[in-house]
Formats: structure tokens, C-alpha cells, sequence
């Protein structure tokens, strides 16, 4: 996609074709390698003057909630709002809006577990929900069974929790792999 269109530096010229190419930030181990996958590492005429890299930040708590009362009925924005904020680290992934988005595609279900159970979701139950949406989501790309890579995704979160970390760098991973 990055050859489709003539390297053009960053500028106020509106009259020229603009290509928006997007991932997450985590796709690249370093901000070197990030920045030869613009300049097509290194093969064509292209270098960091004629792109702009910009980075989606977290989202703040009252945009987070200003996200659910706009996609959400008053009721579910309410009681999404609530369990995120009583359910272990769900507020930092809200502030992810992918994330976000995926919780309120589960909004029904989540409230009909907590309607079911008497009001307790746990960590736990939305956490299998995400997993398995993020399975069905990507169906087509997975190189691994989608079974396999649930078990995989749970033996990670196992090591990563007896290990006292929140994140591995991609080094890491790779020797746990």
C-alpha cells in the first residue's frame, strides 16, 4: 500500500492524494523498526519527511464515558460503566477504544450474566467473552487453530501473571514461544 501512491512530503498541499495506513504500535519491536517499515526499509526514495506518524493515546475516563452514553442506551452505558470501573483492570483496557468498542458489543451479554448470576461479572467471564470475540474476529488470519491459540493465549497470561508482569517485550515472547 505504502508504494500505491508517489512520496509526497508532509505539507499543507491539500490537492494532493493522502494514504492513511494504521496499526498498533506494538507490531513494531523498536521505533527503528517502525520507522523502515515507512521508509520501505530503506528500497525506495521514501524517508520520514514524506509521512507523519501519529499515535491514538488511552483514553481519558470522562471520554470513555462520553463514548458509552453515545453508543449506548442509558441503562447499558450505566451498567458497563459500573462494571468496568468494579472489575480488575478493565478501566485501563476501556481506555483503549478497540477495546472499548468490544466491550460494548458484549454489552447485552455481559448484562445478561449479571442478570442471570445476581450481579457479579468477574474478570474472568468478560475476559473469555473478549477472547473468544477477538478468536471469531480474526478467524481468516490465524496461522494457529483458534483452539490452540486460546489455550496458547491462557498458558501466556498464566507465565506472564507467575512471572509479575503486565507486558513482555517482543524478545521475550519470542524465547517463551
Amino acid at each position: 500500500l505504502l508504494q500505491v501512491l508517489e512520496p509526497v512530503p508532509v505539507t499543507r498541499d491539500t490537492s494532493r492524494a493522502r494514504l492513511i495506513v494504521s496499526c498498533r504500535t506494538h507490531y513494531f519491536r523498536d521505533l527503528t523498526e517502525q520507522h523502515e517499515f515507512f521508509n520501505t526499509r530503506l528500497r525506495h526514495c521514501v524517508s520520514r519527511k514524506d509521512y507523519l506518524c501519529l499515535y491514538l493515546l488511552p483514553w481519558k475516563p470522562a471520554t470513555v464515558r462520553d463514548y458509552l452514553n453515545r453508543r449506548l442506551s442509558a441503562d447499558e452505558a450505566s451498567a458497563l460503566s459500573d462494571t468496568i470501573a468494579n472489575t480488575y483492570n478493565l478501566e485501563e483496557l476501556a481506555s483503549r477504544p478497540v477495546l472499548l468498542a468490544m466491550m460494548c458489543e458484549q454489552v447485552g451479554e455481559v448484562l445478561r450474566l449479571r442478570d442471570a448470576g445476581g450481579g457479579a461479572i468477574t474478570a474472568s467471564t468478560l475476559y473469555a467473552q473478549t477472547v473468544a470475540m477477538w478468536v471469531r474476529r480474526d478467524d481468516e488470519k490465524h496461522v494457529l487453530q483458534a483452539t490452540h491459540k486460546t489455550v496458547l493465549m491462557g498458558a501466556l497470561a498464566c507465565a506472564m501473571w507467575n512471572g509479575g508482569k503486565e507486558f513482555w517485550e517482543a524478545d521475550r515472547l519470542d524465547r517463551w514461544l
